[in-house]
Parts: C-alpha cells; sequence; structure tokens
C-alpha cells in the first residue's frame, strides 16, 4: 500500500523549526546560536532541518515572512469590518506585541543583519512591499467610503504611515522609549489626525 503523506506536515515541520530558532535566539543570541543548537531546540535532527532551511540566514528569513504575515489580518479585513483608524489601532498593537514577545534583541539583530545579508534584506523588501500595498488598498476603501480625507495619495499614506510605525518599533528595541501603551496611544492620534477627513 502506497504510504499517505500529510499535506499539512511540512507546515507543522517548519512552524516548529521557526519556534524553535526563536526560543534559540533568544537564548543565546542571534550570532552565537548555531544551527546544532536550533536542531536540539526545535527537537529535530539536522536532516531534518536542512530539507526545510538551507542556512540559519534562511530561517531568519522565514521568521520575517511570518511575523508580517501574522500580524496582517486587520489590514485585510473589509472595510465594513470597522474603521480604517480602528483596524489601524489593531495592527499596530500586534505589532508591537509582536517585537516585545520574542526579545527586543532578536528584532535588532534582524533588522541589522538586513545590511549584512541578501537573503534577510529581500525577505524584508517582500514583507514592506506586501504591506505598503495592503495599507494603500485600505485607504483607498476608507476614502470611496468618505471616512478618509479623499485629497490624501494613498501610497504616500501608506509610507509615512508605516514610518511611523518602524519608528516607534526601533525606539521600543533599542530602548529609547519603554512605554509600549504610550506608543500605540501616539500612533492613534497621529493617525487620526492624518487620515480623517476634515470638517466641514
Amino acid at each position: 500500500m502506497a504510504r499517505t503523506v500529510d499535506p499539512l506536515l511540512g507546515a507543522r515541520r517548519r512552524r516548529q523549526i521557526l519556534e524553535g530558532a526563536m526560543a534559540c535566539f533568544k537564548m543565546h543570541g542571534f550570532h552565537q546560536a548555531s544551527m546544532h543548537q536550533i536542531c536540539a531546540s526545535a527537537g529535530m535532527s539536522p536532516g531534518a532541518v536542512y530539507r526545510y532551511f538551507r542556512s540559519k540566514d534562511d530561517i531568519i528569513a522565514a521568521i520575517v515572512e511570518a511575523w508580517t504575515n501574522s500580524q496582517m489580518t486587520a489590514l485585510e479585513e473589509a472595510p465594513g469590518a470597522g474603521a480604517l483608524t480602528g483596524r489601524l489601532n489593531r495592527f499596530v498593537s500586534r505589532w508591537l506585541e509582536r517585537f516585545t514577545e520574542h526579545g527586543q534583541s532578536l528584532a535588532a539583530d534582524i533588522l541589522a543583519e538586513a545590511a549584512h545579508s541578501p537573503s534577510i534584506a529581500r525577505s524584508l523588501a517582500r514583507a514592506d512591499a506586501h504591506r505598503l500595498k495592503l495599507l494603500a488598498t485600505a485607504i483607498r476603501a476608507a476614502q470611496a467610503l468618505g471616512e478618509v480625507d479623499t485629497s490624501i495619495n494613498a501610497n504616500d499614506a501608506a509610507q509615512v504611515l508605516f514610518s511611523a510605525i518602524d519608528g516607534m518599533s526601533l525606539r521600543l528595541v533599542t530602548g529609547l522609549d519603554t512605554d509600549a501603551r504610550a506608543a500605540r496611544r501616539q500612533f492613534r492620534e497621529l493617525a487620526r489626525r492624518y487620515l480623517l477627513a476634515p470638517a466641514c
């Protein structure tokens, strides 16, 4: 009898490796963690891990993609799910929680490593293009509903808002700011003032 292949096995194995890698990075540091330690943390043999990822850089690139995709659901919601500013606030809350959930040092290491690793840089660029496109689309939909100023260029607005999000994230990562709640409040006020259509 032919062996039945679980179509979800690959996804589960990849998730197991990424979770093990994040735990390993948090314990040993990004540069100090070896592939052997990552394998041990994931509870898998080196051969099994290398079947899914060729290197530590590939694992980091996959972590970046997974982090971004997991936070985009608030922006992907239909306009009827709530005002854009509310969905943006939910997104920012989840984004900042993700930064602190896995340790600020890992996020800082990933951003710094992108300057030296083409694969990580490409992964960050793909994730950035994806989130900018989603936000610009959401802004246009909100403009059509009259909840966002129609004089604003949606692509420019997406760039501005994500620049603010990234700046706040970096300040938290580097310890220049320590109050994530205040960062969320500040972004909420910025988005409201920037996006809302002026009162007639």
